[in-house]
């Protein structure tokens, strides 16, 4: 029973406690599941990959050459995927400039096919001239005049 009174034993049974609730509420899973781990490469990408290298060597790929591309698709992806995992996105201020960057490249991409010509704007006013009318609008100013102060002549105004 005086074992039960040392604080060390208190220590360790606390301790011991809040490692068994951070074990059963940490059950994240350890390995990734098979879902996960594959990799998946859309025709999308591929046509990319070829459209970028025509551009690059002014010429098609060759068969031989559009499966070095998929491979490295491939491995990017996964690259990517471990590095994500490892956090090496985390406080890197390359990335972070570099996801800024492409973040302004959609802006500027997106903005300057939503600007309307002005047959458009036009067009739109046109359609919906009701929502643009304001009734219109009279304002009153009362103004006093004091004739005691005014003077034997009246307002001066």
């Amino acid at each position: 029973m005086a074992l039960l009174r040392e604080p060390l034993v208190h220590f360790l049974l606390v301790g011991a406690a809040l490692f068994a609730a951070y074990a059963l509420i940490d059950r994240a899973p350890t390995e990734t599941t098979t879902s996960q781990r594959k990799v998946r490469i859309s025709q999308a990408d591929v046509r990319w990959a070829t459209e970028t290298w025509t551009r690059q060597w002014q010429r098609s790929p060759s068969p031989d050459e559009v499966r070095g591309l998929v491979r490295d698709l491939i491995k990017e992806e996964v690259l990517a995927r471990e590095a994500h995992e490892l956090g090496l996105d985390k406080d890197d201020a390359v990335v972070r400039r570099r996801l800024a960057q492409k973040v302004t490249f959609l802006i500027e991409d997106t903005s300057g096919s939503a600007e309307p010509s002005d047959e458009e704007l036009k067009q739109f006013y046109r359609a919906h001239e009701s929502e643009f009318r304001r009734e219109a609008r009279l304002s009153f100013t009362q103004v006093f005049v004091d004739s005691t102060r005014a003077g034997a002549d009246g307002p001066q105004r």
